[in-house]
């Protein structure tokens, strides 16, 4: 799970800053409840805050069962990624 959210914060870092970013800060880590077995993932990466050449990533993974479409957060990180000035 915490590799599946780095790859999608890191490439959407990537994406905003239109070069290869690198990992400056995890954060914060928060996991309010276990993903259970059989339930969908769905995983949300947004830029929340930039400045200067750092940019910082809110990921949210989200469980959805399949049964009921029940959906409930279970996990929240955040990472701040820059980019290496000329």
């Amino acid at each position: 799970l915490m590799r599946a959210i780095f790859e999608l914060s890191y490439a959407l870092a990537w994406k905003f800053c239109g070069q290869r970013p690198k990992i400056r800060h995890i954060d914060d880590v928060i996991f309010r409840r276990p993903v259970e077995v059989g339930s969908l993932l769905f995983i949300l990466a947004e830029v929340v805050y930039t400045e200067g050449s750092a940019v910082h990533i809110r990921s949210t993974a989200d469980m959805v069962f399949p049964s009921t479409g029940e959906q409930v957060m279970t996990n929240v990180f955040e990472m701040t990624f820059g980019i290496d000035e000329p």
